[in-house]
């Protein structure tokens, strides 16, 4: 069970800064940042909503996390798990999303077609 927490979090989270060098690396470290980022609006949108979402996000959430659950066992390297995510990460940004698109809004300055003037 360990070593299975290990391998999973090594597909979803990796690569890490200290695994590699080199162009093709940084295009696997770009990749992994934007799943950090989304996993964090996705937290940061459950534990605002004290796990309140509707149906359908359940559903979606049940989907990923299944999904990522098979296709982490039979991966063995960052480049075969991004290969794999490509068929998850539209699940991942419809749901972690929606907190970096509400911060957004709250600091954003007001547009001229607002009609506020400073």
């Amino acid at each position: 069970v360990r070593s299975y927490i290990q391998i999973y979090g090594s597909y979803m989270l990796g690569p890490f800064p200290w695994q590699g060098s080199g162009i093709k690396y940084s295009v696997g470290l770009l990749d992994a940042a934007l799943r950090w980022l989304l996993l964090v609006g996705l937290l940061h949108r459950l534990f605002s909503l004290k796990f309140r979402i509707g149906l359908d996000d359940w559903i979606l959430l049940l989907f990923f996390f299944s999904m990522t659950a098979l296709w982490a066992l039979g991966t063995t390297n960052y480049g075969q798990a991004m290969r794999h995510q490509v068929l998850t990460n539209w699940i991942l940004l419809l749901l972690g999303c929606r907190s970096w698109i509400a911060l957004y809004e709250k600091f954003r300055p007001p547009s001229a077609s607002s009609g506020s003037y400073a």
